[in-house]
């Protein structure tokens, strides 16, 4: 299960890295434009990330508490 969160949050990292290098290049193009256009994909990528991460601790939690002896 570690391994699987480990996997999960990478993947979640290299995501949020090409959505800033997206912005990084649209940035070069117009500066206002890139301003806007780059705080909607910061916001996007940190709510991505922040629910995905939400979803991965409550995977990673039995709902029984009694599974906590199963590894």
């Amino acid at each position: 299960m570690p391994r699987f969160i480990l996997l999960k949050t990478l993947s979640l990292v290299s995501q949020l890295f090409s959505l800033f290098k997206g912005s990084y290049l649209t940035r070069r193009n117009g500066p206002i434009l890139a301003n806007l256009y780059t705080r909607g994909v910061i916001l996007r990528g940190l709510t991505f990330f922040t629910s995905q991460l939400g979803r991965l601790v409550t995977l990673s939690q039995p709902l029984d508490p009694s599974l906590n002896s199963i590894h």
